[in-house]
């Protein structure tokens, strides 16, 4: 078994790190090296994808000594930023609970009620829009309403239906989207994780970077997915659905992971029907006559797998053991598979 990776040194970000993201995110960031912003901003996308990497970066931006290339990275202000120490720059997170409250938000209006530090800008995120409550939204929205100048707000949530629809009127939107295949790849590669391993997790991550490094760091994480994506493709007999089920029968605690993966396994030649030239790179990895399936556009089959999935996730939390559950899932898809035969 993989001994558990090591924690990879941070990367410091630049512009170049978020090129897959569009222009709009380009364009964002230049917009706080010029100081052509409007007071608040919503960045949203699923977790790991970079969100609070991505508003220290506008920080970044926005104090810059550089501004012919801002955020150099390089200067003072820069370094102050990454470092957490600059004065005018503010995180805003929960205190006492894991949620932020209208305490916390209170506290902080006091602390800002006043001119900034350095008598500019300030930058405030909240890297954890989600977090916070109905009561601290509604608190935070009465400085969103009135802004002290040269404040700017930028709050990150996985789920701009998180927020309440007061506050989002308050807020420029701009969402991250998954990684592509290659960016995604490249972007592992700089913390020293392979190709081979970085297309092992890209479609049960998501795209999101983020998620893949906290998978990638659990140590029994990789050889799970490595048994299930090996097997599910293999299956087509009675003795191939005891064997699998038999061994997976004691994790039931890992049954989210476990279907996760084997819906990722089961998707992954559906968007190589659909076109998409990353899923269809993924697809070299598979079994001969899954690559067939998937060109000859047996899309009736693998939906049928998926909702297999789906009912035994329901079936899962029932009073129905988990090798049950696993056996009637994995004979749907051995039938199907076995149907490609015919």
């Amino acid at each position: 078994m993989p001994q558990k990776q090591k924690s990879a040194p941070e990367i410091r970000l630049s512009p170049i790190d978020f090129t897959s993201q569009g222009e709009s995110v380009q364009r964002l960031i230049r917009s706080f090296a010029v100081k052509n912003i409007v007071h608040a901003y919503l960045l949203t996308g699923d977790a790991g994808l970079g969100k609070k990497s991505l508003a220290r970066l506008l920080a970044q931006s926005l104090f810059c000594e550089n501004s012919d290339k801002a955020p150099c990275g390089e200067c003072g202000e820069c370094a102050r930023i990454l470092a957490g120490t600059h004065p005018d720059y503010f995180e805003l997170v929960p205190t006492k609970t894991k949620q932020l409250s209208v305490e916390d938000v209170r506290n902080f209006q006091e602390k800002i009620a006043v001119k900034s530090y350095e008598g500019g800008w300030r930058a405030i995120i909240i890297p954890n829009g989600d977090s916070m409550t109905p009561q601290a939204q509604n608190a935070l929205l009465k400085t969103l309403e009135n802004p002290p100048e040269k404040n700017v707000f930028i709050v990150c949530a996985c789920r701009s239906s998180s927020l309440l629809p007061t506050v989002l009127s308050r807020l420029r939107s701009i969402a991250l989207l998954p990684y592509p295949l290659a960016a995604f790849v490249s972007q592992l590669s700089r913390r020293s994780i392979g190709e081979r391993e970085a297309k092992k997790v890209y479609a049960v991550s998501g795209g999101s970077i983020g998620t893949a490094i906290a998978m990638l760091s659990d140590s029994d994480y990789m050889p799970l997915r490595d048994q299930i994506s090996l097997s599910i493709p293999k299956l087509s007999s009675a003795r191939d659905i005891a064997s699998l089920s038999l061994a997976l029968k004691e994790r039931k605690n890992d049954s989210d992971i476990i279907f996760s993966l084997i819906e990722q396994t089961i998707r992954t030649p559906l968007l190589a029907q659909s076109g998409s030239s990353d899923a269809r790179e993924l697809m070299l990895d598979y079994p001969l006559d899954w690559q067939k399936a998937a060109r000859e556009e047996r899309e009736s089959s693998f939906v049928k797998m998926l909702e297999a999935v789906m009912e035994a996730r329901k079936q899962s939390v029932s009073n129905v053991t988990f090798q049950a559950v696993l056996e009637s899932l994995f004979y749907i898809i051995s039938e199907e598979h076995n149907s490609w035969q015919r």
